[in-house]
Formats: structure tokens, sequence, C-alpha cells
């Protein structure tokens, strides 16, 4: 029974399919230490496992766009998920450490398809204030993984050992396998789909467009800026701050769902006509102002934990704002190649990603907080950079950028 592209249910399915990488990354963050203790190996190791995920997953969508565009989204979709799904398997019943850290850059490869079809499927079908709707649908869903999945691998974790993790993240791609072969119907459309040239043809047309350039620049530097937090959350958060465990997973929830609100509102404008070219400036320069904050701030003198977290929640909120805004900014202008932006979007965003994790982690040690928040406000500032380069002003120019 196909489920109908108006239907909420099709926007959970698309955020069940772009879900895959959160899931596999913080499910598996409370079970490090019992996967060093049950394959007999170390601590650096085991950490490997979420390292080797991240790069099969960052390089996969430069392919799976294409090949999109070039064949359609279910088939690509499909595979992706599949990989994911037997990888997991894999994982879940791995004999050895080098045998899951093979089986996790599988799985990172396979996850790269569904997030990449998802937002390319959300162009096939949805143009203007529909498809920035139904972008912010989607990132809210995405979003609610990261809330749930460490409390949900810690209750797995008390029931089962580590392996029973992995064999959740299986059953749980099976499942979107099997809703996403029944419930999704080829989306691409015949008549605009990209034409046989070549990885090449397709990048070289998006980045001739200064509308995709921009908005894409600003969706990777926006989510540097916010990944700065998140990945230095618990160095802050436990060792600055010395909360518990269980209190460092309830503040972060409550900060991740900064982006879940800002998602919300941002779809809730959508439906009553506010352009995304106001929207997306705001966010950005709302996340300028935020970590130049906290800047000022963390270098001047210790921050009280009270200051601390409403300010990182704003972070997250502007997020929120920004990623639908710029993900359509990106799309739109190139609907028969939306694969091709699609996989930017996804493989931009988990380089800033790194590059940001990186830089906070080496910085932490000696300056504390001060690192993350310089981190945070220079990714902000690269995204207000990036947002000049998108056209503006004219009629052409604005239609070259939301292509209206």
């Amino acid at each position: 029974m196909r489920i109908s592209p108006q239907s909420p249910l099709f926007v959970v399915l698309l955020g069940a399919m772009s879900a895959m990488p959160p899931l596999a990354t913080d499910l598996a963050l409370p079970a490090l230490g019992a996967i060093a203790t049950g394959l007999h190996t170390t601590a650096g190791l085991s950490g490997l496992t979420i390292s080797l995920f991240m790069a099969g997953f960052a390089a996969t969508p430069l392919l799976y766009g294409p090949l999109s565009d070039r064949y359609g989204r279910k088939p690509v979709l499909m595979t992706g998920l599949l990989v994911f799904a037997l990888a997991s398997l894999l994982c879940a019943v791995a004999p050895s450490i080098g045998t899951l850290l093979v089986a996790r850059l599988l799985e990172g490869a396979g996850a790269g398809a569904g997030i990449t079809m998802a937002f390319a499927i959300v162009r096939d079908l949805f143009s203007g204030t529909a498809a920035r709707t139904r972008l912010s649908m989607v990132t809210v869903v995405i979003n609610f993984a990261p809330v749930i999945a460490p409390s949900l691998g810690a209750a797995i974790l008390v029931f089962a050992s580590w392996r029973g993790i992995y064999a959740a993240l299986a059953i749980i791609a099976f499942i979107v396998v099997i809703v996403s072969a029944f419930g999704y119907a080829e989306s691409r459309n015949p008549e605009v789909a990209g034409a046989p040239g070549g990885l090449i043809s397709g990048y070289r047309r998006l980045l001739g467009n200064r509308a995709c350039v921009g908005n894409f620049l600003v969706y990777g530097f926006g989510f540097g800026s916010a990944f700065g937090y998140i990945s230095g959350s618990s160095l802050v958060l436990i060792g600055l701050y010395h909360v518990t465990p269980s209190q460092y997973a309830v503040l972060f929830a409550c900060t991740a769902l900064g982006i879940v609100f800002g998602a919300t509102i941002n779809g809730w404008l959508s439906t009553r006509g506010a352009h995304h070219l106001p929207m997306l400036p705001l966010g950005v320069a709302c996340l300028i102002l935020v970590t130049a904050v906290l800047t000022a701030l963390s270098v001047s003198q210790a921050v009280p934990l009270v200051v601390v977290m409403p300010l990182f929640f704003l972070v997250t909120f502007c997020f929120g704002i920004i990623a639908p805004n710029a993900s359509h900014g990106t799309l739109d202008p190139i609907p028969e190649i939306a694969g091709v932006g699609a996989a930017v979007l996804a493989s931009f965003q988990m380089v800033c990603a790194a590059i940001s994790s990186a830089l906070a982690a080496l910085l932490f040690g000696q300056f504390g907080l001060a690192a993350i928040a310089v981190v945070m406000l220079g990714f902000a500032v690269a995204a207000g950079l990036a947002f000049l380069i998108v056209p503006r002003g004219g009629k052409h120019q604005l239609a070259e950028a939301t292509g209206i």
C-alpha cells in the first residue's frame, strides 16, 4: 500500500530514512566500554567504531546522489538501506574488533543513502513553501533520534549485551526497508532526470550556481557550529561542570530539542508564507550573536551552568531554523540533479562536523569552554560569510536562489 506524499506518515518515513546515521552513532555511544571488554581490545579501538562509521557515511552520498539522478531514487535507497541492515547484523555477530570495524565502515556506507535520498525525494515531490514545510518536518523527525538514542542504547544494555544494540539497528533498518519497498513509489521525474553525463557534470553545474553554493555552505557551516557543542558537550558538562552521566543525558536532550523547536517554528511560519530568505539570514545572524556572547563570557570569566545551557539551546535552535531553509535553497534551483544537491549537503555537513569536533577536542584541554565557544563562533561567522554568496535583490536573482 502506497503512502501518500501528503500524509504525515510519509514525513515520518523520510525522517526514518534520514535518522539512520544519528541512531547508529548515538545508540552505540553507551556501548563503547562494553565493546572493549567483550572483544578484549582497547578503548581506542572501540572508539574507532564511531570514526569508521562516520568515514563511510561522509564519502558515499557523493556517489549515491548522481546515481539516483540517473537510475532513480528507489533502487539507490533500497540498496543503501539493505547494506546498512546487513552490516548491522554483521556488527551484532562480529567475533573480533577487526570484523566489527569493517562492518561499521560498511554500515556507514549504507547509511549515506537514506539522508541523501530523503532530501532528493522532497525536491522531487514538492517545491516552494511546500518543500520548505516538508524539510522542516523531516528535520524534526531526524533530530528526535539523538535525543532518545543514548538513553535507548543504555536501556538496551540493561537487558542485553552491546550486540543487542546492533541487532536493534538491524531490526529498525529492515522495518524501514519493508515500509519503503511498499509505501514509497519512485519519485524521480524522468522528464527532468539528470542526463548521463557522468559524476563530474552534475557537480560542475551545482558549483556553478551561486544559490546552491551559498546555501550548502551555510548549511554545512551552521551544522559545524552546532556540532562544536554536540561533540564537546560531554567534555564541557561532565568535565567542567561535573554533572553526572544521567544529568548529562537530560541536559543534552534538552539542548538537542532546540533543533526540533527551531525546525517546527520554521515549518509553522512556512505554511503562513514566510519566505526562506528572511528566515535564513535571521537564523544565521542569531547564531553569530549567540556564539559571540558565549565566547565573550567564556574568555572573560567562569560561566555558570544556568547561563551556559540556554545559550547552547539557542545555538541548536538557530540551526533548526537554518537547516530546512538552506537545504531548500540548495535543492530548489536544480530539480533535475536533486540527488547531486542532496549528496553535497550530506557530505559537506560531515566534513564540517569532523573539523569542528577535531578542533574542539584538540583545544579543549588547554582552553576549556572558550575552545568550544571559539570553534562555534568561527563556523557561525563562516556561515554568515557564505550567505553573502546567495543571490538576492532583483527578481531574476530571487528566482535563481529559490527556484520560484
